[in-house]
């Protein structure tokens, strides 16, 4: 049986610094209370989150990855961002397979690999490619996202 994860509720937005978008950061907790890891909800769509950063992304702990704890925490987030958005972006790193695969699994279909531009904060640190993809987070009949099985 597959682990429950929660996604913390108790989110806090933050503005970005250097004229980013604002963010929405929560935590990811395992049914037993153990902080897993954490994913942030980007709310705008610039060239940076639509070409580098996505709406979307997340971080599992090194001792927690292999359990599909981070396309749980995607599904647990989606009917927050479905108030903001039906499709939502999402990128990573062509060389990041573990991400890749976390994407596909929700479904969400490739959109191409971009080049980042020098302009971009995702450049600075070092992105110079990312893969895009366009998930439509579907809900189910009762209003809660669906569950990836």
């Amino acid at each position: 049986m597959a682990e429950r994860v929660f996604v913390l509720g108790d989110a806090f937005r933050q503005m970005r610094s250097g004229g980013l978008s604002p963010y929405y950061h929560f935590r990811i907790l395992m049914g037993d209370g153990v902080d897993a890891g954490h994913i942030n909800f980007r709310v705008g769509d610039s060239e940076h989150i639509l070409n580098c950063a996505g709406h979307i992304g997340f971080a599992v702990e090194e001792k927690l990855r292999g359990r599909g704890l981070a396309g749980q925490a995607c599904w647990a987030l989606a009917p927050f961002a479905r108030r903001f958005y039906e499709t939502v972006i999402l990128t990573a790193d062509p060389e990041n397979t573990v991400s890749i695969r976390v994407i596909e699994k929700l479904g969400a279909e490739y959109l191409g690999t971009v080049c980042i531009p020098p302009h971009d904060p995702g450049f600075a640190g070092g992105a110079r490619q990312k893969r895009r993809y366009a998930w439509r987070m579907e809900l189910d009949f009762r209003g809660g996202a669906r569950i990836a099985g």
